[in-house]
């Protein structure tokens, strides 16, 4: 009679255990389906990313610094953040006493939770409705620090273009060395491809990073061979075989790791683009794509994590001075774009500086102090202009020329030196 006893005790608590097994992964499975069809938030400049309901958006976002932290040149503040349902076309800023949805790092947020999160963010919900309420919670449970996603990824790293990039470690790289040069100027790329599609087929969903010999500046490159999203044929005619990014659109500006870039969007041969251009040295153009088609999308979990993980290798933090290298076989190729009427920025000397300047090592915030002389000093520009510009208290002097001189000929820069005390007196 005790050992029957005993024997229906030890099934009792099996079943127990395997009912609470089976609960605790229905939840599980549950909260992962919920979830499932959510959109990712995820931006360059930001090192974090969490989970969005389809039905909701971001109805404010941007860069909150406190008065304390706009003094501080090293303080980057917090990325402030108000989230809503779609439908909900009311607004709120920091100042207004009502309060609704969900913020993200506010300041003085109290609302009727409010939880810390990942590397020193916060977020907080004004509203009691459970809809909201479980929002508030999955938003939550999904925020992940960029870095955090990507520490188990491996590493690429390329000594001879100096950088490196994160990429998953169920990815490839695969580098390719154009020789002669491509006749846009591409002299080395490296893919990142999914395992899975190694051996499959081309036009698959992958990661390029292109380094371009050009002297242009990424807008000044976009510009000459992109085309709008409006313009595919010629006079009904075939593509344009010119171009190298056709139907371009959603041109923007922005940083990533205090790199200045410019992205935009263009048609692929078998999908769309997502693209990145920067640069490092003055004849150095950098690219980075994410070519999604209908076997796969790689934007939002790949890509841009990837571009959040790049960084340069051995990257000296002082101005380039020195004379600079004129390529004289691009001279000829340059000056005929201008007298086709492309890139009319190489004919005034100033717009060069202010387009170029940041390839050397200046920031954009020297460019409030660069000397620009009167319209009557400009007309007067022959072969030669010279422009005094500030960086962290030092006076450097750019200097420009006409590689053919006369009017109606295009500007470069031809040297950049450290102005001496006695030259500055």
């Amino acid at each position: 009679m005790n050992r029957g006893f005993f024997k229906t005790w030890i099934i009792v608590i099996a079943l127990v255990i395997i009912a609470g097994g089976t609960l605790a992964w229905q939840t599980r499975w549950a909260q992962k389906e919920e979830t499932a069809n959510w959109k990712t938030y995820y931006r360059p400049e930001v090192n974090f990313t969490f989970k969005i309901p389809p039905n909701w958006e971001i109805k404010i976002e941007y860069q909150y610094k406190s008065a304390a932290c706009q003094h501080d040149s090293k303080c980057n503040g917090v990325r402030y953040i108000f989230l809503n349902k779609t439908t909900d076309t009311r607004t709120a800023n920091l100042g207004e006493k009502e309060k609704f949805g969900i913020a993200i790092n506010m300041p003085q947020c109290n609302g009727v939770r409010r939880s810390d999160l990942p590397g020193n963010n916060w977020v907080c919900v004004f509203d009691k409705s459970p809809e909201v309420l479980n929002t508030y919670e999955q938003i939550r449970k999904s925020f992940q620090l960029i870095k955090d996603k990507v520490a188990d990824w491996k590493t690429y790293r390329n000594e001879e273009y100096g950088f490196e990039v994160k990429y998953p470690s169920h990815f490839y790289p695969e580098e390719n060395h154009p020789y002669p040069p491509h006749k846009y100027g591409t002299i080395f790329s490296v893919g990142f491809g999914d395992e899975y599609w190694k051996k499959q087929a081309l036009h698959l969903p992958a990661v390029y990073i292109t380094v371009i010999k050009a002297t242009l500046s990424p807008l000044q490159w976009l510009e000459e061979y992109g085309t709008p999203i409006n313009t595919w044929f010629v006079d009904g005619g075939p593509l344009l075989r010119d171009y190298l990014y056709l139907g371009v659109t959603d041109v923007a500006t922005t940083r990533i790791n205090n790199i200045p870039v410019v992205q935009f969007r263009h048609a692929g041969a078998s999908g769309s683009n997502q693209s990145t251009l920067f640069k490092k040295e003055p004849d150095v153009l950098y690219k980075i794509d994410a070519h999604s088609c209908a076997n796969g999308n790689l934007v939002d979990e790949i890509y841009i994590p990837m571009l959040s993980s790049f960084r340069f290798i051995g990257e000296a933090e002082e101005i380039k001075t020195g004379k600079i290298k004129i390529d004289y076989k691009e001279i000829k190729r340059i000056q005929k774009s201008v007298d086709e009427g492309h890139q009319p920025w190489r004919l005034n000397p100033i717009m060069v500086v202010r387009g170029e300047f940041v390839q050397y090592g200046f920031s954009e915030e020297d460019l409030d102090t660069l000397v620009v002389p009167d319209a009557a000093t400009q007309d007067r520009f022959i072969k030669k202009a010279c422009f005094d510009i500030m960086h962290k208290g030092k006076v450097y002097v750019i200097t420009l020329i006409q590689p053919i001189p006369g009017k109606g000929k295009f500007w470069t820069i031809s040297e950049i030196k450290l102005k001496t005390v006695s030259e500055r007196a």
